[in-house]
């Protein structure tokens, strides 16, 4: 899936909300570090099946939004992904459309990117649907749980649909996908998330916005700052120089 370009109303680029939580969260980052020890210990690249699964994800998305769409998966596009994620979204795409019809699921809109020239970002909403006269935002997750992550994802999605004019939703729904492809699993599952913890998501999406913003100020502040000027800073005004430095 190719990157996509956010810039407001004035054509200052933005960032995007998976950029902005990816360099401001981490609540998750010891599972990950422990995660990647486990694969190192037994041998196995961490990377290479991160980025499988990455791969496993852009392309179920690729598949879904082309469903929605109507369209047919270009061959070119196939050409340029893993055998194995293709096969996944192909069993996904079809358990997909079989699963929103059997929940009423109606789908209105998919891949809509949109900007917040209040808050300075930008991002993609996966998904929208209609069911008995309500509107739901969804999002799709290749994993097999829902990680305060995606619910601060999912409230800065929130809010680009109000800011945008395209009203507040009624439902919040993920659309998880289990890449393992086990027969014991359901390949999709369709979970709702309260409206009360969305909102709460973007709250804390808010305070890294600000997060994001000190942290820029702080970098442009070290540019110029060598190790050595640490040093002679500490030695002058009678301060150890730490460890490292």
């Amino acid at each position: 899936m190719s990157r996509i370009s956010y810039k407001n109303s004035n054509g200052f680029k933005l960032e995007s909300v998976t950029t902005i939580i990816g360099n401001n969260l981490g609540w998750n980052k010891n599972v990950l570090l422990a995660w990647q020890a486990r694969e190192f210990k037994e041998g196995r690249d961490p990377t290479k099946k991160k980025d499988k699964a990455a791969d496993i994800g852009s392309v179920c998305h690729h598949y879904i939004d082309c469903e929605h769409k109507g369209i047919n998966v270009l061959d070119s596009y196939k050409k340029e992904h893993d055998l194995d994620s293709l096969i996944i979204a192909e069993k996904c795409v079809e358990e997909y459309r079989n699963k929103i019809q059997s929940l009423g699921l109606v789908p209105v809109d998919s891949e809509k990117s949109l900007v917040s020239n209040s808050y300075g970002y930008g991002g993609t909403i996966d998904l929208r649907y209609l069911i008995d006269g309500t509107l739901v935002l969804g999002d799709i997750k290749t994993s097999p749980h829902i990680y305060g992550e995606y619910l601060v994802q999912v409230g800065a999605y929130d809010n680009l649909l109000i800011e945008n004019g395209f009203g507040d939703s009624d439902k919040y729904a993920f659309v998880l996908i289990d890449k393992h492809l086990k027969e014991s699993n359901e390949l999709v599952r369709v979970v709702y998330v309260p409206k009360e913890v969305i909102k709460r998501g973007f709250e804390v999406f808010k305070y890294l916005l600000e997060m994001n913003r000190i942290k820029k100020e702080f970098i442009e502040c070290l540019k110029g700052i060598t190790n050595e000027t640490i040093k002679t800073e500490l030695q002058e005004n009678g301060g150890e120089v730490m460890r490292g430095i």
